[in-house]
């Protein structure tokens, strides 16, 4: 039996105000099979107030919002806001390295500075299998006669990985 109708049949009842973990807790209920009865002030579910505003407010308004009533706030940036973000460009965070099969990519550095050397970024992930052959010979001792046979048997890639 798969979770969703693992509960089909079984009547819950919310008598919470749609703040909270119960109307988190109430949709898996309803999500898990159960029928659900909500019981709720006359004026609604306060959580059908909060999409509308949302909706008609910008980031910068929610922010200023938060920072005015001594919220600690600032936005999340995605991967491409922080690549073309003129901080990164300045703290020298970013790096070009060539893959295996996509070509040239774009990389971030660490964000930290230190006074020890820096981190360094060589290389990009590997493809899956390409270093096989490295591990099992010069970490593990696999002479090149055993190598051979098991990528010839299929057990490992070839060395064309």
């Amino acid at each position: 039996m798969t979770p969703e109708g693992c509960i089909d049949g079984t009547l819950v009842i919310e008598l919470a105000d749609g703040w909270g973990a119960g109307s988190v807790a109430i949709r898996l209920l309803s999500k898990l099979g159960a029928r659900v009865l909500k019981l709720g002030p006359p004026e609604g579910d306060r959580l059908r107030l909060i999409g509308p505003r949302a909706a008609e407010r910008t980031t910068d308004d929610a922010e200023n919002d938060c920072r005015a009533n001594g919220i600690p706030a600032g936005r999340v940036q995605g991967m491409e806001e922080i690549a073309e973000n003129a901080h990164t460009w300045a703290r020298d965070m970013q790096l070009e390295l060539e893959h295996l099969t996509i070509g040239p990519l774009k990389l971030l550095r660490p964000p930290f500075k230190s006074k020890r050397p820096p981190g360094v970024v060589e290389n990009t992930a590997p493809n899956t299998g390409q270093h096989t052959q490295d591990v099992l010979s010069e970490l593990l001792g696999f002479e090149k006669e055993m190598l051979d046979a098991i990528s010839k048997n299929g057990v490992i890639g070839g060395p064309e990985l």
